[in-house]
């Protein structure tokens, strides 16, 4: 087979692929089979041989795609065959594009060729409606078609009210075109995973009214392996052919939302801002690192101003949210001119629980903060030599550790080495607390102006992190061997995470140089020359005898970023730590692959680790589902209670109809009937709802055009509904008689989370 033409079933193990190269659909067909599901037999054309052979009338090429064709009409008896688009803007994780780009069944090889360049025409169409600015490369597959008995979509979690314990799909007799169209109304069932069963079930028309176990086992398998090689909730297509169950597409689920039940039912904001836990928490860090943070954050400084509390942080979507009520015991009477910037931060506009008090001084505030800074001297006052003893001592242990074997520790020696290494991150925090309180104390005193000053004429001396973070994208760009070593020494244990579980640049910088491609800017290639080889202006010859005069401000403002750098070398020791005890859990039978350790908590660790204690597969597994369900929830700053605002009386509702609202929101307008499929353009003005019986993938351009969408048919995870949720249009579907009822002109009100269509009042 020619180097352009990609033959799944024969040169899968061996293909270097990047998901950017064919395209989302193929690169999930290849997910598919590399864990051994079954997928019906494809070849992907790249956009190099369409370019080149397809549109040149190459003859080789169309012997080729004709040989593959008969082969597998011969072999698996295939007798039609669909042809599919593959680009980058499709399956996304927030822009999936369902349904938009055509697809084509054929079952005349003659029509082949036809078809493929049908498909591409649609695709391109399509990419300019979406005014997209780019050039996007589109691949074809080209696939055995399964004529299934029971078709159906699968979703890792249920899109509209998210939580990770039920799974959620929809099926119908036939093929699946009759669902993801939107042009009926499929059965609609939740399920548990462990272990595998139906939860509720609600028939459709002309559909199963119950799910074969079997079938169900063979989704729930699939769903989860997936889902952790995407890291992210995922939405699998399927046909059964009344044997086996096929798996037709994979792809990410976009635009989640969590049940309610699910948020942390007080008003808390996201600790850090999302900036130092980017990805979900793991339950290992969950139980030993962040309890030693949240001790130092927190109660250390609640005890500082002589409050006593137990700091109780929810947890939702595997982040952390500390409650309003902590930041306003530890803000008590500081004065609100300090913080201005901060309570933005901490407390949104509409919070009622707001950061209130005006005091002007805040002598209550003043005389707690100067207190502990005398009562802790060793670390405050003189806390640059309180680092300087702490890096000695971290040196001289990571280096010890450098030289060991740890595959050849003791329980015992292990257990001590772990214990040492936690105690040099006690030692951290109570160091590293004062560097952020002197680092904002001197940013706000006027050390942000100095800074921006020395930052326009370059003088400003760059922080570790960005030097290593220039380093890594002068490699990224160059590919210089030399500079890999370089990183991996000098910057091998950095992460953008805090999570132990989430990779080290050392573990990844091969897999980033695969995958980016970027250019250096001036300022990454000779970050190194800066100030030396420039033409020195007046202001940067005055600038260089100030800049030893401001040597002490800079020092603070960069040293927060310093310590930081250190701390993480202790965090990647620790992490090499328990990989390694992890792969003894994996010897003696515990846990199934190595990665699994970091979904335990720490008291299951140890009694696995020391007492041998069989944890059941379950567990690990469950875990590790929610933690990618958590990735593709929306993560908030802040949550809880709001301010209630007045509502605008509600008019008296003449009748209601009920639905299935499967987008978000609520809206208020004029209903159009649609009496034609072509009938989509707005003739009225906003906001306007439009009413009709279906509505296709090819009729959802029209989307942004409408508030709103009322129709007869359609469920939940047809491709309409799937984009009306990434649009953020409400919808609801399976409005029984809707057309009979409204007239053209009503005010009618969508009501997405309550599923009902008000209608509010009658045209005159």
């Amino acid at each position: 087979m020619n180097r352009d033409l990609f033959l799944a079933d024969l040169q899968i193990s061996n293909l270097n692929f990047r998901p950017g190269r064919l395209g989302g659909k193929v690169w999930g067909l290849i997910q598919l089979k590399r864990c051994g599901f079954d997928v019906p037999t494809f070849v992907a054309i790249s956009p190099s041989a369409l370019k080149e052979k397809l549109w040149e009338k190459d003859k080789c090429f169309y012997d080729e795609i004709f040989a593959w064709v008969k082969q597998t009409q011969v072999v698996e008896g295939a007798k039609k065959f669909i042809v599919r688009s593959s680009s980058q803007l499709e399956d996304q994780k927030y822009s999936s594009c369902a349904g938009v780009f055509k697809s084509i069944v054929i079952e005349n090889i003659a029509d082949i060729f036809g078809a493929i360049e049908e498909v591409l025409l649609h695709a391109e169409r399509e990419i300019e409606k979406r005014q997209n600015i780019y050039k996007l490369d589109i691949a074809v597959i080209l696939q055995r078609y399964i004529e299934g008995k029971i078709s159906g979509v699968c979703f890792s979690v249920e899109p509209l009210k998210a939580n990770p314990q039920l799974g959620y799909g929809e099926c119908v007799f036939g093929e699946n075109k009759l669902l993801v169209d939107g042009s009926c109304i499929p059965t609609r069932f939740t399920f548990d995973f462990f272990p595998p069963r139906i939860v509720d079930l609600f028939p459709g028309d002309k559909a199963p009214v119950e799910i074969d176990p079997k079938i169900l086992d063979s989704l729930v398998i699939c769903v989860l392996s997936m889902e952790w090689v995407f890291k992210y909730p995922v939405d699998i297509e399927w046909t059964w052919d009344g044997e086996k169950v096929w798996f037709l597409q994979v792809r990410y689920v976009t635009s989640l939302r969590p049940d309610s039940s699910l948020l942390p039912q007080e008003c808390s904001t996201s600790w850090f801002f999302n900036q130092r836990f980017v990805e979900p928490i793991t339950p290992f860090t969950r139980t030993t690192l962040l309890p030693r943070v949240i001790k130092k954050a927190h109660l250390d400084a609640l005890q500082m101003r002589g409050k006593v509390r137990d700091v109780k942080v929810d947890f939702f979507a595997g982040q952390v949210y500390i409650p309003h009520k902590v930041y306003i015991d530890i803000l008590d009477a500081c004065p609100k001119w300090w913080l201005s910037g901060d309570l933005k931060q901490l407390f949104p506009g509409n919070c009622p629980c707001g950061y209130q008090k005006r005091d002007i001084v805040g002598f209550s505030f003043w005389i707690d903060s100067f207190y502990q800074l005398f009562k802790n001297y060793k670390h405050s006052l003189f806390i640059m030599r309180s680092w300087k003893k702490w890096q000695e001592k971290a040196n001289l242990i990571l280096n010890s550790f450098a030289t060991l074997d740890l595959s050849k520790l003791t329980t015992e020696e292990w257990l001590s080495l772990w214990n040492e290494l936690e105690l040099l991150n006690d030692e951290f925090f109570a160091i590293h607390r004062w560097a952020i309180l002197w680092a904002n104390y001197v940013y706000r005193l006027g050390g942000k102006y100095i800074a921006n000053i020395l930052r326009k004429y370059r003088a400003f001396p760059y922080s570790v992190t960005r030097i290593s973070n220039m380093r890594l994208l002068k490699f990224i760009s160059s590919k210089d061997e030399n500079l890999r070593e370089e990183l991996i020494t000098n910057y091998g244990h950095r992460c953008e995470n805090l999570d132990y579980y989430s990779p080290r640049w050392a573990e990844m910088i091969d897999e980033m140089k695969e995958k980016l491609e970027v250019d250096v800017s001036d300022e990454c290639k000779d970050w190194d020359k800066l100030g030396k080889e420039e033409k020195f202006s007046k202001s940067r010859l005055i600038l260089g005898f100030i800049i030893p005069l401001l040597k002490f401000p800079i020092k603070f403002i960069n040293l927060r970023e310093e310590q930081r750098f250190e701390w993480e070398k202790v965090l990647y020791a620790q992490k090499r730590l328990v990989l390694e005890a992890g792969k003894r859990l994996v010897e003696r039978g515990i846990i199934k692959k190595v990665e699994d350790v970091w979904f335990l908590t720490w008291d299951e660790f140890l009694n696995c680790f020391i007492s041998v204690e069989v944890l059941t597969d379950d567990i690990v597994a469950q875990r590790k589902h929610e933690w990618c369900v958590y990735h593709g929830f929306n993560k908030p700053l802040f949550v809880g209670r709001r301010r209630q605002e007045k509502e605008p009386q509600a008019k008296s509702t003449i009748l209601e109809l009920k639905g299935i609202g499967v987008s978000y929101g609520k809206v208020r307008g004029v209903a159009h009937i649609m009496n034609s499929p072509d009938d989509l353009l707005p003739s009225i003005p906003r906001p306007r709802i439009l009413v009709g019986h279906s509505l296709n993938p090819g009729q959802t351009w029209c989307l942004e055009l409408w508030d709103g969408f009322v129709l007869e048919t359609g469920s939940e995870l047809s491709h309409p509904a799937i984009l009306a949720r990434e649009y953020e249009v409400p919808m609801i579907t399976a409005v029984e008689n809707v057309l009979s009822v409204l007239n053209e002109g009503d005010m009618i009100e969508v009501d997405c989370e309550s599923g009902v269509v008000r209608i509010i009042k009658n045209r005159e």
